[in-house]
């Protein structure tokens, strides 16, 4: 709605399209400096403390500013924990997927008790002058909790004017922030603006972090504010310098639910050196610009006011920027806009009690369903090991835009209210230093330099080769690859976005043109993007503390607070060669990969033909009138033949074999195979990668007529037994000691539930990726500890960017089903 305000002031109607006046330097410059993407990063932690002996498990998020939406452009995710000296000593690679991810760090007896930080952060991040990478402290107990020994205290009293500067005889508002020697917030209730004269001007009082605000219309006087402590000291600062002449900027941003107000004024002293000089107001964030507008003081106007309907703005924080005609920034205020930001709250509730687990379910608004990701923790309502002062909304709307240290910026976002509002607005008053500065907006735009990672880079160089006679190699299937020809032009080779496991197995095969295999002599290594190194000392100074739990005087170590499982030593009788024939389920030892090199060998035990040439495998079973196929599952999923109505929809995870690697899937290799199933993955497939293999060469009724040919399920192992010597030595295997880290499955320790320690400290479950549906609800289970008052700590992201953060908590003893 447009309001319209005459005498005494000039109101001017704000347009969101953008006016040419003047403006090409600083609009290019602008819209140029954010050109490139950037993404914030977040970690969900189950925890903020720790027992030696537990995980720390976390949730990753990665999130597009610009857009608001997850960035989904990078998968390699580097995270990182740090001792309190910001020294390295844990590095993971983490994937992405579609902007989330899921990882653990074992806190092991090497951890001593102190401060620790972790740190995420991509390869595309050193494009930009501002660190965007994510930092959180932790804290770890080993024995007895450490005691943080108290500094003396010395106390910063900082005064900002809104806008910058205080100019004669106009009136402005001072935010004031009062912080002790670690950067934290003193409650005062009593300050003073005091005179020259030694009067007192006017008093005010602080909020819990030690800020305030108070008006003044300053003469030429100079100004002291005085601040009274608890302990009755005092502390003092003096005024900003007030300048005779300039233009003050100030932002209403409680004006009313649906419009903000800017206002600008000058003094008469001013009015004579600005008049006929065109100012530009810009209302901008990440790169776009909300509305501008063209600005002058002539006809003896001294004071204009500016009234913007919030939809015109951008969710979240919002800069104002009045430039002069020599498009030099000389007032900037910041100002966070709710408008467009949704308060989603889940419900939670106890489904049903099963044995000794607890069913939970939840909902989400509809906003969030059918396509949001939550990861939750839940602990003891009593727990002291829960005091995380950030969450996914102060990481995304809030960090990326105001410099410096912020005191518990999730406190803001614990749902949108009058008392948290102003709080906010007096955040950015008070620290209103934007991350972005303008003579590097002007000057620096980013460049490419390091591009988005997807994966690792494989190089290697093949020792006295005849490429002649081996022009090509084959690299085998890894978890996330199908086997794949390389051709050679030369000895060096270089395979980019691997995606492998650390600790995984490659294995190399260089082949002659007749399909001949030879194991090669080779050099190869995985590349990764270098560590960062040491934490800067702005990433140790401006990171969110963590409030010291207070805590029992306990000995805190999991091997004497829990139940220590007894270690057990299974032995298995040697098989013999007939137990295997009558077993449909095979479980793989180094006897068996002894007797059965290959995995195919196994499956003709079993009542299998099995043709195989030129890297493709066809299966008939010898059961069934004209043989037919069976069906393959390969850890869980169906492995389409090559050759079938239905392969050109295989599923992520079949292999094609070097025979079939330069054809599409579906494409038949040969009619030979097309009738009894191509599995081209089986060629090359060696009984020493699997674990087990289950063979029932029995028509199966649940695969309906395709499972006439019987079923065969293979679960492959991560690290292969030794091969048979006869039939491996044609390949060469690279270790890759730098993969992805693979998050483990969530367990808890066997933690004593009745200990009161375990209430103060323990964690009862972790839930890192949990997909709702179409209506908005999901359930998982956790264990029953006997506890009543348990809490649900949640944060997550849905693919068109909504944000979730909140805390729940339920009562077991209230069972509820919405």
């Amino acid at each position: 709605m447009v309001k319209f305000f005459f005498i005494p002031m000039l109101f001017l109607i704000l347009s969101s399209g953008l006016q040419a006046q003047n403006n090409t330097t600083i609009k290019d410059s602008y819209e140029s400096y954010f050109e490139l993407p950037r993404e914030s990063v977040f970690l969900h932690l189950n925890k903020s403390t720790y027992i030696v002996g537990e995980e720390l498990w976390f949730s990753a998020y990665a999130y597009d500013r610009k857009n608001g939406v997850p960035f989904t452009q990078t998968t390699n995710l580097q995270v990182s924990l740090y001792n309190d000296q910001g020294i390295p000593i844990e590095d993971q690679l983490v994937m992405m997927v579609n902007g989330y991810a899921k990882g653990n760090i074992r806190i092991d007896s090497t951890y001593t008790s102190g401060d620790y930080f972790i740190k995420a952060s991509t390869n595309w991040m050193k494009n930009f002058t501002e660190d965007d990478t994510f930092v959180q402290k932790i804290q770890v107990i080993n024995g007895n909790a450490k005691v943080r020994q108290l500094a003396e205290t010395n106390y910063d009293l900082q005064l900002l004017p809104e806008g910058g500067h205080l100019v004669e005889g106009l009136e402005s508002i001072i935010g004031v922030k009062l912080i002790d020697s670690e950067g934290r917030g003193v409650v005062f209730n009593k300050g003073s603006l005091v005179n020259d004269r030694g009067s007192t001007v006017m008093d005010f009082k602080g909020n819990v972090f030690g800020m305030a605000s108070f008006p003044i219309r300053p003469q030429s006087d100079s100004y002291n504010v005085s601040i009274k402590l608890g302990d009755n000291s005092i502390v003092t600062a003096p005024l900003p310098p007030v300048s005779e002449k300039g233009i003050i900027l100030r932002v209403v941003n409680n004006y009313g639910e649906n419009d903000i107000l800017i206002a600008l004024a000058t003094n008469k002293k001013t009015l004579k050196d600005v008049r006929n000089k065109k100012f530009r107001l810009l209302v901008h964030k990440d790169g776009e610009i909300a509305t501008t507008r063209s600005l002058d003081f002539d006809n003896a106007q001294k004071e204009t006011l500016l009234s913007i309907n919030r939809k015109l703005l951008f969710p979240g924080v919002n800069t104002v920027t009045l430039f002069d005609e020599e498009n030099q920034p000389i007032a900037e205020r910041l100002f966070f806009n709710h408008a467009g930001l949704k308060d989603m709250q889940p419900e939670v509730y106890l489904s049903q009690k099963i044995k000794d687990s607890l069913e939970i379910g939840i909902k989400v608004p509809s906003e969030f369903a059918n396509n949001g990701s939550l990861s939750i923790s839940v602990l003891p309502l009593a727990t002291r090991a829960y005091n995380q002062k950030i969450n996914i909304l102060s990481e995304f709307l809030l960090k990326p835009y105001i410099s410096g240290y912020i005191e518990n910026p999730a406190y803001y976002f614990r749902g949108f209210g009058p008392r948290r509002n102003f709080d906010l607005d007096l955040l950015l008053l008070a620290q209103g230093w934007s991350r972005y500065e303008w003579k590097d907006i002007f000057n620096k735009a980013p460049k490419a330099n390091f591009v988005y990672e997807n994966g690792l880079i494989l190089k290697g160089r093949f020792n006295n080769i005849d490429i002649d006679k081996y022009p090509q190699f084959v690299m085998e299937d890894s978890r996330y690859h199908n086997s794949r020809v390389v051709l050679l032009e030369a000895p060096d080779f270089s395979i980019p976005n691997l995606l492998v496991e650390k600790g995984e197995k490659i294995g190399i095969k260089l082949v002659k043109s007749n399909g001949e295999l030879k194991s090669p002599g080779l050099y190869a290594r995985i590349l990764t993007s270098s560590w960062s190194g040491n934490l800067s000392n702005s990433q140790l100074i401006n990171t969110s503390d963590i409030k010291a739990p207070e805590l029992p005087k306990e000995d805190y170590k999991l091997e004497n607070k829990t139940i220590v499982l007894e270690e057990v030593n299974i032995v298995g009788e040697k098989r013999k060669f007939s137990n295997i024939i009558g077993q449909e389920e095979i479980v793989v030892d180094q006897q068996v990969v002894n007797m059965f090199p290959r995995v195919t060998d196994l499956i003709r035990m079993k009542g299998y033909n099995i043709v195989q040439g030129l890297g493709a495998v066809g299966i008939r079973n010898r059961r069934t009138l004209g043989g037919a196929p069976p069906v393959i599952y390969l850890d869980g999923t169906r492995i389409l033949a090559e050759g079938s109505p239905s392969s050109s929809s295989s599923p992520q995870g079949q292999s094609s074999g070097f025979g079939a690697a330069n054809k599409t899937p579906g494409t038949p290799v040969a009619s030979t195979f097309q009738n009894s199933g191509g599995f081209s993955f089986l060629y090359e497939l060696y009984t020493a990668e699997i674990e087990r293999i289950e063979i029932n060469p029995r028509p199966d009724v649940t695969e309906g007529v395709n499972g006439a040919g019987g079923v065969i399920r293979i679960w492959t192992r991560r690290t292969p037994l030794k091969g048979n010597s006869n039939d491996v030595n044609n390949r060469s295997f690279i270790d890759t000691t730098n993969g992805f880290v693979v998050a483990k499955k969530f367990y808890t320790p066997k933690y004593i539930y009745a200990n009161p320690l375990f209430e103060l400290t323990g964690a009862i479950h972790w839930e890192p990726q949990l997909a709702v549906d179409s209506r908005g609800k999901a359930i998982f289970n956790i264990a029953d500890t006997g506890i009543q008052n348990i809490s649900f700590y949640i944060e997550g992201m849905s693919e068109d960017g909504n944000l979730i953060s909140t805390i729940k908590t339920i009562n077991l003893a209230e069972k509820s089903n919405p």
